[in-house]
């Protein structure tokens, strides 16, 4: 249905006055300013959409190969080959106390508002790393096991997969959602057009949905709290799924996270697939922690990967 200026002011209208309704019965506060009576007020909104509009944070590099070499001396790390990260924001502000709502108070909705966030920076990553389609340009019958987590579809072999780094099932059990893939939905809404391309008239081959190639292992723990050596090792506690070693196998992947803190758990994913056989060509993330909070717990509270 098409909108009418008449019709929006009058949806926006009624959003208004429901949400003030709401307030009442159940009172609230911005999550960002904590002004009364909205979950996120319109000061804080307009931050959030300024930033899926604007410039993303400089785009950074990450390991790609031992996550373990990744932590060691700086020869080393400088002979080791590098995946681009593209991250949305830094990880602070109302984008900041989105995320943790989102991972840790059950905010299902707050997955709305870092979409176009995310949405940003993977038709950035998407536009860097392209497709490389079959010679004759025929697509690919892709035949995909439920475990892996998508549905078959008709795709040229070359374009990028999606793989999301994954929730301990522990924590999906408790959120009753996988966040990462939530707030990726949204995004691939935001970047589609109802005739299937992308919003921005691009031509770019991105997913509607994820590869779920990726499990924690039993130990895993969160990150909160650990020593930089201690997050390498309860990274490394992650493996492909069985069933989708050969989705991935011979594909090119970007790997998606919410928040990249020291970059050891996106490392560690990079590992595991390239063990088995891909190629990650790029790491999108909604934020990045831009410099370590040396006091720790705020600076990791968000960026669990739990």
């Amino acid at each position: 249905m098409t909108r009418t200026p008449a019709l929006a002011v009058t949806l926006t209208v009624v959003r208004s006055v429901w949400l003030d309704l709401l307030a009442l019965l159940w009172p609230t506060e911005c999550v960002g300013c904590r002004a009364p009576d909205r979950d996120l007020c319109d000061a804080c909104a307009a931050e959030v959409e300024r930033l899926a509009t604007s410039r993303p944070v400089p785009r950074g590099n990450v390991p790609a190969g031992s996550s373990e070499a990744a932590q060691g001396p700086p020869r080393a790390r400088r002979q080791m080959p590098e995946v681009p990260c593209f991250a949305a924001a830094p990880y602070a502000g109302v984008q900041r106390e989105l995320l943790v709502g989102l991972k840790h108070a059950g905010r299902v909705g707050f997955a709305r508002r870092l979409g176009p966030l995310l949405a940003r920076t993977l038709a950035d990553a998407f536009e860097e790393v392209g497709s490389e389609p079959p010679d004759d340009g025929a697509p690919v019958e892709v035949e995909v096991s439920v475990e892996a987590g998508v549905a078959p579809s008709r795709r040229p072999a070359g374009a990028p997969l999606i793989v999301c780094v994954p929730s301990r099932p522990a924590r999906v059990r408790q959120r009753g959602y996988r966040h990462v893939e939530v707030i990726l939905s949204h995004a691939v809404r935001a970047l589609r057009r109802p005739d299937g391309r992308l919003s921005s008239g691009a031509v770019l081959d991105v997913p509607r949905r994820p590869v779920r190639a990726l499990r924690a292992l039993p130990g895993r723990t969160g990150q909160v709290g650990l020593t930089s050596s201690e997050r390498v090792r309860n990274a490394q506690r992650i493996a492909v799924r069985r069933g989708a070693r050969a989705r991935v196998r011979g594909r090119r992947v970007v790997v998606v996270d919410d928040v990249v803190t020291t970059g050891a758990t996106v490392t560690a994913a990079c590992e595991t697939l390239r063990a088995a056989g891909a190629e990650v060509v790029a790491i999108v993330s909604v934020c990045r922690v831009e410099r370590r909070d040396t006091r720790g717990g705020d600076a990791d509270r968000g960026s669990d990967p739990a």
